[in-house]
């Protein structure tokens, strides 16, 4: 029986559209599973289900830390002036900014 259900199996595919088909191109579901979830297309190169790297990375860039301050509004000009003379001493820059 199990080796009849693996056989019946072995044809079905996602498509792109998230339905899974089989060799005929005939609609077996219209949604994969119940979260539209591939667990063939989520495992890394490397076998492990996330890259740890790539997420770390995300998380610095989205999730900024706690102890940062943060610029008003009155400071942010400011601080652009004191980025611009110091990577521009000539003020090009700052002669074409309003």
């Amino acid at each position: 029986m199990s080796r009849r259900l693996i056989k019946s199996l072995e044809d079905l595919g996602i498509h792109y559209d998230n339905t899974c088909r089989n060799a005929s191109g005939c609609i077996v579901q219209f949604i994969y599973g119940d979260d539209v979830l591939d667990p063939a297309s989520m495992e890394g190169k490397n076998g492990f289900p996330l890259n740890f790297d790539r997420l770390l990375m995300k998380v610095k860039a989205t999730c900024p830390p706690i102890d940062q301050k943060y610029l008003s509004a009155d400071a942010i000009p400011q601080m652009l002036e004191e980025q611009l003379v110091k990577h521009d001493p000539d003020g090009v820059c700052s002669e074409r900014i309003p």
